[in-house]
């Protein structure tokens, strides 16, 4: 148990949690004795779990600057783009993944459904994708996927290129066989 008056480090993991705070966003930190109805409450005294008659209330403080500094360690995500179809690798017929293929080729057969996924999407304004270096499709919401059918025989560079708000811009690249 804690003595009043004594100060104490304390380290709080707040285990899985994502968050997506856009430029000039604010945060507030609230500091507890609880975590009711997730957790059960703390009765504040030395009894086990079930076994308590009274309760105590708990006096926090936060002691912040000088010899006592307190912070609050918010790591930031890097923002991504990636291909969710077609996977690098396989063969697709007629828009169905069939198999993978051999030596990591990526080959298609007739129209295939061109999908990525951009990680942060909430701050993405919108996703383009190209054939070689010529854009065919724009998306400015999820899902961000295009039914590809205008391209002939012969390889081909797709390319899936996300539009963020803080500025950031990034893109995904997959060479393709494409027969038919």
């Amino acid at each position: 148990f804690m003595q009043p008056g004594v100060i104490y480090e304390v380290e709080v993991d707040m285990w899985s949690t994502s968050y997506i705070w856009n430029t000039g966003h604010r945060i507030r930190v609230a500091v507890s004795s609880s975590n009711y109805p997730r957790f059960l409450n703390n009765p504040n005294t030395k009894d086990g779990i079930y076994k308590n008659d009274t309760y105590n209330i708990a006096h926090n403080t936060l002691h912040v600057g000088g010899l006592y500094p307190s912070c609050i360690i918010l790591p930031k995500v890097q923002e991504k783009i990636f291909f969710t179809r077609p996977q690098a690798g396989y063969v697709y017929i007629a828009d169905k993944e069939v198999a993978p293929m051999i030596l990591g080729q990526t080959l298609v057969i007739g129209k295939i459904t061109v999908e990525a996924e951009a990680e942060g999407a909430a701050s993405v304004e919108k996703v383009e994708f190209w054939v070689d270096d010529t854009l065919k499709h724009t998306v400015e919401m999820p899902p961000y996927k295009w039914v590809c059918t205008d391209f002939g025989m012969g390889q081909y560079e797709l390319k899936a290129v996300a539009y963020y708000t803080n500025g950031v811009i990034l893109e995904e690249t997959m060479s393709v066989w494409k027969i038919f």
